[in-house]
């Protein structure tokens, strides 16, 4: 039930912990199960899921913003959907979603000054009948948002209202969900720092499923044969692009 905060030695990448490590991320830690944390583009906010109880804490870096020190902001904790499992904000410092992966659900909220949240219009936002969310990858201009569907081996993809009106970071899914390999319970995505390409780890499989975007609508296009395969246990549960 905490978020760990080390400071990185720059010349050998070494591993401190940083003054007050660890914060406590929900009223109900222990136990609350802690299962992603992200920082915002402005390096000014961390945000953490908290799968049993459910919520998200939001915190501010204290200065100086390199001591990796937190302040709980006000509120400290807001409720999401059921089992939420991964939290990520938009590349434009606009919205923060949270994938609720029992009741299949995104929650969006806006992000306001001092890291405030307000839902946004028609939060939360289904999945196909069923459906599993998993991690959440959104594409480096912050028009598309892709959620893994570990339950129909899928990925589902929607356009974000990027406009100035109430609707603002309103999700709209695409047409169809674009399948990953048959039975592997996709988890894990991740976009490359260019946009074009989207690879999703099936977590019951040893393979990652590959993609090109389309740039005007997001679609997805399987590359190759679709997949690629790794020697060694299966399940890839992350994945990280330089």
């Amino acid at each position: 039930g905490a978020v760990l905060v080390y400071q990185i030695n720059q010349a050998n990448g070494t591993l401190t912990a940083a003054s007050g490590s660890p914060f406590v991320s929900s009223l109900a830690a222990p136990g609350n199960a802690t299962s992603n944390v992200t920082v915002d583009p402005s390096d000014l906010f961390a945000f953490a899921t908290n799968q049993f109880v459910p919520s998200l804490a939001g915190f501010n870096f204290n200065p100086p913003v390199n001591s990796g020190n937190l302040t709980e902001l006000t509120p400290w904790e807001t409720p999401t959907g059921a089992n939420p499992v991964w939290i990520t904000v938009d590349p434009l410092d606009r919205f923060v979603y949270v994938s609720n992966n029992t009741d299949g659900t995104i929650s969006g909220w806006a992000l306001g000054a001092g890291g405030a949240l307000t839902p946004i219009f028609d939060s939360p936002f289904a999945l196909p009948v069923s459906g599993t969310p998993g991690a959440i990858a959104i594409d480096p201009s912050g028009r598309f948002l892709y959620v893994t569907d570990g339950a129909h081996s899928q990925v589902v993809g929607y356009t974000i209202d990027r406009s100035a009106g109430a609707t603002a970071g309103a999700l709209t899914q695409m047409t169809a969900p674009f399948p990953t390999d048959p039975g592997g319970g996709p988890f894990a995505v991740s976009i490359d720092p260019s946009g074009h390409f989207l690879y999703v780890g099936n977590s019951f499989l040893g393979t990652v499923s590959m993609f090109t975007t389309v740039p005007t609508t997001g679609f997805l296009t399987a590359v190759g044969a679709g997949t690629v395969s790794y020697a060694g246990a299966v399940g890839v549960n992350a994945i990280a692009i330089e």
